[in-house]
């Protein structure tokens, strides 16, 4: 996987505002793969049928 360098840079600055600390560039790349990794493994795209199915669920439930 391929994480460009103005990704980590983001990722640095979203770190040092969130815990108000420094991270250096080697810790801040492996720890924006593993967020990487994490999101390619929960994530999943819905189609618009899934969408529906979902939304009608929902409204069945009340939960929307």
């Amino acid at each position: 996987m391929n994480i460009k360098k103005e990704h980590v840079d983001k990722f640095i600055g979203v770190y040092e505002k969130t815990f108000h600390e420094k991270v250096a560039y080697k810790e801040a790349f492996e720890q924006c793969l593993q967020l990487v990794l994490l999101l390619s493994t929960v994530y999943h795209s819905m189609t618009p049928d899934d969408f529906k199915r979902v939304q009608e669920r929902r409204r069945k439930t009340g939960d929307l």
